[in-house]
């Protein structure tokens, strides 16, 4: 969706007497290619800022600031958006107030002939045709997975309980607690010589002949 605003002199509008204009992405270009918004070879142009840029970024003075915005971007993915952000970096730190070279790539390169116009008109078909149906593919596995491993984990659960149960029920047979099983063991028999004499005694009560 986009909206017109201003008249012939480029005077703003009310909000009420702005006009909605329905453009669908994929022809978005050729629609500020046929309103003369942006030039043919506006792809050679931004190739040719780009390159400039990633030469640039290269060479970009060394700032704790700069170092971690440089970390999340890719050369050679430098558009207008991580341009400006580079250059508000570089223009609002001490270090670097006076090396605002590269906010040219801003001020001058891309928004002659609105070549940043093209570049985000291009970046967002990008996404809408490749990014997002990706991401949301990924995002469709990722619940799923979650699904599966929410049931696997219910089922480990139900069957740990089954196991804790019968661990007991084996440690109440042998008269343990079962917190310590060979400690606990080796306490249960030192009572064994008692329990012979006892068992010798009886036989013996019972006069019993070897």
């Amino acid at each position: 969706m986009m909206k017109t605003v201003g008249d012939g002199n480029d005077k703003p509008r009310p909000a009420s007497e702005e006009l909605p204009i329905d453009i669908n992405y994929a022809k978005l270009a050729d629609w500020l290619l046929d309103r003369q918004k942006i030039k043919a070879e506006w792809r050679n142009a931004l190739r040719h800022i780009q390159d400039k840029v990633g030469s640039a970024v290269e060479n970009l003075p060394d700032n704790p600031v700069l170092n971690a915005v440089k970390a999340g971007i890719n050369v050679k993915e430098m558009n207008y958006i991580t341009c400006k952000k580079i250059r508000d970096v570089m223009t609002s730190e001490k270090d670097t107030a006076q090396k605002n070279w590269l906010g040219q790539y801003k001020n001058q390169a891309t928004k002659e002939d609105n070549v940043h116009l093209a570049e985000a008109t291009q970046i967002m078909m990008q996404n809408v045709q490749f990014e997002i149906p990706a991401i949301r593919k990924l995002l469709q596995q990722t619940v799923k997975q979650q699904q599966e491993l929410h049931r696997k984990e219910g089922e480990y659960k139900k069957g740990a309980e089954d196991y804790r149960q019968r661990y007991k029920q084996e440690c109440d047979k042998l008269g343990i607690e079962g917190k310590t099983v060979k400690q606990e063991l080796l306490k249960r028999s030192e009572a064994l010589p008692q329990l012979y004499l006892e068992m010798i005694a009886q036989l013996k009560d019972e006069g019993v002949v070897a």
